[in-house]
């Protein structure tokens, strides 16, 4: 399987690149008052309004929104949501045997890569997102 390395502040996540629709440049962005604190908010992308979510709060790695600049386009249970990040890293392929659940429910998974665990983004984490 192949993920994505990116970067939120100085630690390294993964998502799997099958999930990637495109990665993007965090510009404009329309506020949204009142919204749940993990929404940064809406962007028009392609014809789209995308939620952006801020995922340094899904990962619960506190970092100052003007740090992330990038954009990460996923599609989640049929609608498309960004996840605002750092920077992105690398695409690398990944022995599927590699992943591991750090807990009983499965959903926490982390991969081990040239001798640094990185947290991999799984289905049961996406799914809570929106």
């Amino acid at each position: 399987m192949q993920v994505l390395i990116f970067i939120i502040k100085d630690k390294e996540y993964a998502i799997e690149i099958n999930r990637v629709d495109t990665i993007e440049k965090l510009e404009a962005m329309t506020y949204i008052p009142k919204s749940d604190k993990e929404i940064m908010g809406l962007i028009s992308s392609r014809g789209h309004v995308i939620t952006v979510i801020d995922t340094s709060k899904l990962v619960m790695h506190k970092v100052d929104q003007e740090e992330l600049k990038k954009l990460i386009i996923i599609t989640v249970r049929g609608e498309k949501i960004a996840l605002a990040v750092t920077d992105i890293e690398d695409v690398i392929d990944v022995d599927e045997q590699g992943v591991e659940f750090v807990d009983n429910a499965r959903a926490v998974s982390v991969i081990n890569i040239n001798e640094r665990v990185v947290m991999l983004l799984n289905e049961n984490q996406l799914d809570k997102i929106y």
